[in-house]
């Protein structure tokens, strides 16, 4: 087995769903090779830290947790997706303000502030999110574009599932890498309710430069269920 195999097979040695021959011959290659050994316990973090479906409560100033099941489809990955509550092991972070009263529309798309990646590295990316509402069941939609994936997943390109928007502030983070040097494009995200939706596009940018630590970006639209 080489790291492409290993790579390939990462989703569903998490999931338990690997052949017992699969199985040995992935576990015999994480025993041999320290990078792939590392990007297992990647992935085991990621899923023991974004499993809790349940939000604890921070202080009313603060974001609460956002946290839903990523659902698989066609062989993609499955995990449980929540914020970690470590905000300052954050590398940079991207605050949305959504204070605004403005409704869902069916065209309400906005370019929102550009956040930096540097190439090759994980970073972890928070998005925020304020509902004037609660919202049951909302639908959020997370498309990457080429050249950015989230860790541990080459190959995901769209990320859906379903969560629970409290009222109030709400936040989601996600380790992301940039593997294409010099990137300037952009990621959606979607949040669909009650056949409505909003669609914040993030612009991303891969270079030397990062935002410091907590470092907090913020946008203006606003959204209500």
């Amino acid at each position: 087995m080489n790291c492409d195999i290993c790579d390939n097979q990462l989703d569903n040695w998490l999931d338990g769903e690997l052949s017992a021959v699969q199985l040995k011959a992935f576990e015999d290659h994480l025993d041999s090779c320290a990078r792939c050994q590392a990007e297992a316990k990647r992935a085991q973090r990621i899923i023991a830290a974004l499993s809790q479906l349940s939000a604890p409560k921070m202080p009313e100033a603060l974001p609460i947790l956002l946290g839903a099941p990523i659902k698989k489809r066609s062989g993609a990955l499955q995990f449980g997706i929540a914020a970690s509550l470590l905000c300052l092991a954050i590398t940079g972070a991207l605050f949305l303000d959504r204070s605004s009263n403005a409704p869902f529309s069916d065209d309400d798309g906005v370019k929102q502030q550009w956040v930096s990646l540097t190439f090759a590295e994980a970073k972890d990316v928070t998005f925020a999110l304020s509902s004037l509402s609660t919202m049951n069941d909302a639908v959020l939609t997370l498309e990457l574009p080429d050249g950015v994936q989230l860790a541990g997943y080459p190959d995901q390109r769209e990320l859906r599932w379903t969560a629970s928007l409290q009222k109030g502030d709400n936040r989601l983070t996600l380790p992301l890498i940039a593997n294409k040097d010099n990137l300037n494009t952009e990621l959606v995200l979607r949040i669909e309710h009650s056949g409505k939706h909003q669609i914040m596009r993030i612009g991303i940018q891969a270079d030397t430069h990062s935002y410091p630590a907590g470092a907090t970006l913020r946008a203006t639209r606003g959204f209500t269920a």
